[in-house]
C-alpha cells in the first residue's frame, strides 16, 4: 500500500513534526513524514553544495548552502498550501495535496550539480554537453529516492508524478492548466515567475552577502488568493511585487554576475574543463546515482588528488590535472583573470531579438583583429568573453503583466493590472545584455592591448557615438591629475620605475621628499604632492592587487576616496601606508 506523506498531526509520523531554527524564517515546523526524505544520501548532499558557488571568494558570507534553501522552500510551500486550504475550502485542497506542494519544495534542487549554475551554464557548454538541465535531473534524483523508501512512506506513482510536474513544468500534462494549475505554480511558476523558490533564495541570499533588499515576501504570502486556476494578489500589491523583480535584478547585478565573482566562476570552469580527462564528468551527468556523487568536493579533489589515483594516470591525464591545479592555485591567491571592460549593448539591438533568443557575443578573434598596435602579441587563448543577462525573470517582457490581481476579497475573477494604471515611473525596459572582456593574462601590456581592442571593437559594432553602448570601466581611473595616462590602475605599465619598489620608492620620495625628511602618518601635502602620492600609493595598490598581497580591498576604497574628494593629507597618508604597511590588519586602521 503506497500512502502520500501527509501533513503533521496525520500518518505513521502523527505528532511528530520536524522544528528547525532558521536564520531567514526563526523557528518553523514541517511535517515528520519529510524526514524520509531528508534523512537520505541524496538529500544530504545538498549540503555539500553551496547556493551561490563561489561567491564567498568574494562575498564571504555566500558559505550557505543548497541544503538550507530546499528546508526554507518546503517551508514556504507548506505554508502557501495549507493557508489554501484552510482559508478558501471551496477549492478541496487536501492533505495529500499539501504534502505534494511541501514534497515538491523540499526535492527541488536535488539534481543542482557542482558551484550552483557555473555547473550549467559555464562547465557544462565547454565540455559539449547539451540538453542537461537541473530540473531533469531533480526528477531523476527524487525516483532514486522513492525507490528506496519503506513501502509505508512510498508515495504512489500519480503522486510522484504531480511532485515531479510541481519541480519542472515541462513535465506537465496539457501544460499544467487545469482546475488545480495553482498547486503547480506554488514552487515554480513559469507563467509569471512569483514562486516560493524565489521568496526564500532572495531572502536567504540577500542575508548571508549582506546585500539589503525592499522586497517582503511576508506581505505577499498574506495576498494569495485563488481565482479560477490562478494565483491572484491584491491590488494594492503591485508595487510590491515589482519590488519582488528589482530586488532579483539587484541580486544579479550586485552578487551573482558580480565581475570579480564571475571571474572566479570562469577560472574554475577553466580548471574543471581542464581536469576533464581525470574527472570523466561527461559520462557521469546523466545516471542519478552517479551524479548524486559529485558535489564542491571536487575543487579539492583535483587540488589534492588520492594518491591512488596518482599512481594510475597516463601522461596526458597528468599533463591536464597539472594544468587544473595550476589554474585553481592561481585562484586561491586570489590572481583571478583580469576585468578588462563592459560594454552594455544597446537596447534597441536586445528589443529587436525575437522570443526565445540571445544576443550572441563575437569570437575572441573576432576583438583581438581590432588591436592596431605592433608591440603586444595577443592571443586566442588569453581572451575570455563573457555575456552577461540580466532581466525580470520573464525575458524582456514585465513580468506583472501576466499576474491576476483583485481588488476585494469578495472578487470571483482576477484580473490584469496594465502598468500605466499602476505606476507612471517605473521602467519601459525589462532586460539588458552586457559584454565583457576578461584576460587569463594578467600581464599589464596586454592588458592594455585588449582594452585598446575592445574599444576599437566597440565603435565600430555600434558606432563611437552611440550612447547606449557605453563602455563602463568599474576600476577608477587613477592616473596623475596633471596629464597621467588614460588607463585604469590595472593597465599602468610605465608609472615609477622598476616595479613595485621604484613605486614604493617614488611615494617615498612624493611624501616627505625620502631619507629623515619624510612626513610623519597623517601629516598634510601643499600643492599637486598629496595628489602625486596619491597616483603612486595607487600604482601601488595595484601592483600589490597583480601580486596577491592582499592590500586592495581596503586600499582601493581609500584611493578611491581620496582621489574623489582631493584629499591632499589623507592621499599623503594612505600612500604612507601603502609603503609601510605590507599587511592588511594595518590598512585596516584607516577605516
Amino acid at each position: 500500500m503506497h500512502v502520500l506523506l501527509q501533513g503533521a498531526g496525520c500518518g505513521r509520523w502523527a505528532g511528530g513534526a520536524l522544528t528547525f531554527s532558521d536564520a531567514v524564517h526563526g523557528e518553523y515546523s514541517l511535517p515528520g513524514q519529510c524526514a524520509a526524505f531528508i534523512d537520505t544520501p541524496q538529500f544530504q548532499r545538498l549540503r555539500g553544495l553551496k547556493q551561490l558557488g563561489l561567491s564567498h571568494f568574494v562575498f564571504p558570507g555566500a558559505e550557505h548552502s543548497r541544503f538550507p534553501h530546499s528546508l526554507g522552500t518546503a517551508h514556504l510551500a507548506h505554508v502557501v498550501a495549507e493557508t489554501l486550504r484552510l482559508r478558501q475550502p471551496e477549492l478541496v485542497v487536501e492533505g495529500v495535496d499539501v504534502a505534494a506542494v511541501t514534497l515538491a519544495g523540499l526535492c527541488h534542487d536535488l539534481g543542482h550539480g557542482p558551484f550552483s549554475h557555473t555547473w550549467e551554464q559555464e562547465l557544462l557548454p565547454r565540455l559539449g554537453v547539451v540538453g542537461w538541465e537541473h530540473e531533469d535531473m531533480s526528477c531523476k534524483v527524487l525516483d532514486a529516492i522513492v525507490d528506496k523508501l519503506p513501502e509505508w512512506a512510498a508515495p504512489s506513482e500519480g503522486d510522484v508524478r504531480r511532485m515531479k510536474a510541481m519541480i519542472d513544468p515541462k513535465a506537465r500534462p496539457g501544460g499544467g492548466r487545469g482546475g488545480d494549475a495553482y498547486l503547480f505554480d506554488i514552487v515554480s511558476n513559469k507563467t509569471n515567475g512569483i514562486d516560493v523558490d524565489k521568496f526564500d533564495y532572495l531572502a536567504r541570499d540577500s542575508y548571508q552577502c549582506g546585500v539589503q533588499l525592499s522586497f517582503d515576501f511576508r506581505r505577499t504570502m498574506g495576498s494569495f488568493k485563488v481565482l479560477g486556476s490562478d494565483l491572484c494578489f491584491e491590488r494594492s500589491h503591485y508595487q510590491q511585487l515589482h519590488e519582488l523583480f528589482h530586488s532579483r535584478e539587484l541580486m544579479h547585478r550586485e552578487v551573482y554576475t558580480h565581475r570579480r565573482v564571475k571571474a572566479c566562476n570562469l577560472m574554475l570552469a577553466d580548471a574543471l574543463h581542464a581536469a576533464e580527462p581525470v574527472l570523466c564528468l561527461r559520462d557521469r551527468l546523466w545516471s542519478a546515482e552517479e551524479f548524486c556523487a559529485l558535489d564542491d568536493s571536487l575543487m579539492q579533489r583535483v587540488e589534492y588528488p588520492d594518491p591512488q589515483v596518482l599512481r594510475c594516470l597516463d601522461d596526458v591525464q597528468e599533463r591536464a590535472l597539472v594544468e587544473a591545479q595550476t589554474i585553481l592555485k592561481a585562484l586561491r591567491r586570489r590572481e583571478i583573470y583580469t576585468f578588462i571592460n563592459e560594454i552594455l549593448v544597446p537596447h534597441a539591438e536586445v528589443g529587436a531579438l525575437s522570443e526565445g533568443e540571445k544576443w550572441k557575443a563575437p569570437s575572441p578573434e573576432h576583438i583581438i583583429s581590432y588591436y592596431s598596435g605592433s608591440d603586444v602579441r595577443l592571443r586566442v587563448e588569453d581572451v575570455v568573453l563573457s555575456v552577461n543577462q540580466i532581466n525580470y525573470a520573464s525575458g524582456g517582457m514585465n513580468p506583472l503583466d501576466s499576474v491576476k490581481f483583485y481588488d476585494t476579497w469578495a472578487d470571483t475573477s482576477g484580473r490584469a493590472v496594465p502598468k500605466h494604471q499602476a505606476c507612471h515611473m517605473m521602467t519601459d525596459v525589462f532586460q539588458e545584455y552586457s559584454l565583457r572582456l576578461y584576460s587569463r593574462n594578467r600581464d599589464p601590456q596586454v592588458c592594455a592591448a585588449l582594452e585598446e581592442a575592445f574599444r576599437a571593437w566597440a565603435a565600430q559594432r555600434f558606432g563611437g557615438s552611440e550612447p547606449a553602448a557605453c563602455l563602463s570601466t568599474p576600476v577608477k581611473q587613477r592616473g596623475a591629475r596633471g596629464g597621467g595616462g588614460d588607463l585604469s590602475t590595472s593597465f599602468q605599465p610605465s608609472l615609477g620605475g622598476g616595479g613595485m619598489l621604484g613605486r614604493r620608492a617614488a611615494a617615498a620620495g612624493l611624501v616627505g621628499g625620502g631619507g629623515d625628511g619624510a612626513l610623519p602618518l597623517g601629516a598634510g601635502a601643499g600643492g599637486g604632492r598629496g595628489r602625486a602620492a596619491a597616483s603612486a600609493a595607487a600604482a601601488a595598490v595595484a601592483d600589490d592587487d597583480r601580486r596577491g598581497n592582499g592590500l586592495s580591498k581596503w586600499a582601493h576604497q581609500y584611493v578611491d576616496m581620496i582621489i574623489d574628494e582631493n584629499d591632499e593629507a589623507h592621499a599623503t597618508t594612505i600612500a604612507r601606508a601603502v609603503l609601510l604597511t605590507p599587511d592588511l590588519m594595518s590598512l585596516q586602521l584607516f577605516q
